[in-house]
């Protein structure tokens, strides 16, 4: 789980998380991670997560 910034949408924070990890390779070409790990690791509704994986997607 990640410290949240209160002044910040919960979904952006994710996002540039889950965006860092892709860029340091941290998450491999082809890797998934479910709805569901993510909801875990991070703690928020799978609404938030598809805010996160659209985000991605337009990117």
């Amino acid at each position: 789980m990640i410290d949240y910034d209160p002044t910040r949408p919960g979904w952006v924070q994710i996002y540039q998380v889950v965006r860092t990890r892709i860029e340091t390779s941290e998450y491999r070409p082809r890797y998934l991670i479910t709805e569901v790990q993510m909801e875990g690791e991070f703690g928020v509704a799978r609404v938030t997560i598809r805010k996160v994986t659209a985000k991605l997607r337009e990117d």
